[in-house]
């Protein structure tokens, strides 16, 4: 069976369970019952993808030649899935691709294996996360569930719950744990944009208000299409943004507050920007792919990413964060890929992972794109990042690496981002075609994420061309130039309060700057 596959099934059987101890313990709300649930959130939450990173990790760094040769056949025949995933004739197209890829992927799990055995996260507990908490400040963590009836054992609609642990161990009471109300119900509240954010900030955190509101910062680890929601700019009852009272830090899982040990070895910063999206010089061959003709490459991509348009901005961006990157940091160096030079092929085969990778491009998830039982690996096969050359490869062509220009999510799990501090994703409104930033965000963070990369700065909804390029220059010039160096997060919530009070009237709007989150560790 497909990797994808195996961990949807496995995640069935934990999500299942986590339903049954849920459910109990709102039922019987004792603080050991309610601590219980939330280490069970806190323990299995996309405990499978951290587990495929930790795998990526080891293999990246070793140098057996079965490894090496495995990591090529697998990033060739996901490349090469990517493109075929959209033609016309579906089944057809991959079924010579798929059992393949599925092969490969097998053996080189069986290969991680040799480095450890046993998941590397089952052993982190609410204590261990308590303890990496700084003080003032707290964990929230969602969950999507369904109740259970112990009496009937059938399950109810989709609810949220959240727990919520204090770093104050001398706290009457450290951890909470709550059924926040049906899914539906959310969405209800969502009605009215005067009060849109004020009905968010009471179903999300109402119930821990008087816990949090006097911490400095909360960490927030959100589920399903809560990662949609910019936390910072949920509105409090007395009218301002929760970024205002205090720092917003996003997360996937609370797992992640455990410190990094790793370093990066590197001092560069590698930045794609006025990407050339018609340029292409396609290989001679490249008129048949296969037995089939090239109009029915990524025929379906073609119908959604039609007249991809160059970014007006997006040099000047890149050009200016290479600089500053360049001022600001000892001995370090910049390389700025542009035009015909910005491809897949550069960004696949970096010399070394760079400490910053900044990608100022357009992103895409493909919403209308119908692959019936072939979907296992959506949202992975269905978004990602538009790179040099694309509408050639939108009408079949490729280039002499093979590359169509459409970077796919699944192909990102190939790059080596290992020690790599930051990961941005500038990715512009692309009109039509955008990123549907409920499955395509997800599938490129959790790609960058597997890739090695420790953070990766992204928006949740589309933004301008312009207002993308001041606000990612001011974040730059803050976490670069300022004294002392802050965090990636520290520099964005200094970026946002900044924008909250620009010159500029429509850059103080909060779809401007609330659209940037960090997610990391």
């Amino acid at each position: 069976t497909s990797t994808e596959r195996v961990r949807r099934l496995y995640l069935q059987k934990i999500s299942v369970f986590q339903d049954m101890v849920f459910s109990f313990a709102l039922a019987h709300p004792k603080p050991a019952h309610e601590a219980y649930a939330a280490d069970v959130l806190l323990r299995w939450k996309q405990v499978y993808a951290e587990e495929s990173a930790f795998q990526h990790r080891l293999l990246s760094l070793s140098r057996d030649p079965e490894d090496v040769r495995l990591k090529k056949e697998i990033a060739t025949l996901r490349a090469e899935l990517s493109r075929r995933m959209h033609r016309s004739e579906l089944h057809q197209s991959i079924v010579d691709v798929w059992p393949k890829l599925t092969l490969a992927e097998k053996q080189i799990r069986e290969r991680a294996r040799k480095f450890k055995p046993e998941l590397q996260v089952s052993g982190t507990d609410l204590d261990q996360v308590a303890g990496y908490l700084p003080r003032d400040s707290a964990l929230i963590e969602f969950r999507l569930y369904n109740p259970v009836d112990f009496k009937t054992g059938e399950a109810g609609k989709p609810h949220f719950a959240a727990y919520l642990l204090l770093s104050d161990i001398e706290a009457e009471q450290q951890v909470f744990f709550e059924d926040l109300g049906e899914v539906e119900d959310f969405f209800k509240s969502l009605s009215g944009l005067g009060e849109r954010r004020k009905n968010q900030y009471e179903f999300l955190l109402g119930k821990f208000d008087t816990e949090i509101k006097d911490l400095k910062r909360l960490y927030i680890a959100p589920d399903g299409y809560l990662n949609l929601i910019s936390f910072a700019a949920l509105r409090l009852p007395d009218g301002k943004h929760l970024v205002q009272r205090q720092q917003v830090r996003r997360v996937q899982t609370g797992r992640d507050l455990k410190p990094s040990s790793e370093k990066s070895p590197s001092n560069l910063l590698v930045a794609f920007g006025g990407v050339d999206y018609g340029v292409m010089q396609p290989q001679k061959n490249a008129k048949k792919q296969g037995n089939e003709e090239p109009k029915h490459l990524n025929m379906r991509a073609a119908k959604e990413l039609e007249g991809l348009k160059y970014l007006n901005h997006s040099l000047y961006e890149a050009k200016t964060i290479a600089q500053l990157f360049e001022t600001h940091r000892k001995d370090g160096k910049a390389v700025v890929y542009k035009g015909k030079e910005a491809t897949e092929g550069r960004l696949k085969n970096l010399d070394q992972p760079p400490r910053v990778l900044h990608l100022s491009t357009h992103g895409f998830y493909l919403e209308n794109a119908s692959l019936t039982d072939w979907a296992e690996e959506a949202p992975l096969l269905l978004s990602g990042l538009v790179l040099a050359g694309a509408n050639w490869g939108l009408k079949g062509m490729v280039d002499e690496d093979v590359d169509d220009g459409l970077l796919y999510s699944l192909e990102v799990l190939g790059l080596n981002l290992q020690g790599t501090e930051l990961v941005s994703l500038s990715a512009c409104d692309t009109g039509k075609g955008v990123i549907d930033y409920s499955e395509g965000v997800y599938g490129l963070v959790r790609a960058f994420r597997t890739a090695g990369a420790r953070n990766v700065l992204m928006t949740l909804r589309p933004v301008g061309d312009r207002s993308s390029r001041d606000f990612m220059e001011k974040f730059y010039e803050i976490w670069l130039g300022t004294e002392g160096t802050p965090t990636p997060s520290r520099a964005l919530h200094l970026t946002r309060l900044y924008f909250i009070n620009h010159e500029k009237k429509e850059y103080r709007a909060p779809d401007v700057w609330s659209s940037y989150v960090l997610v990391g560790n």
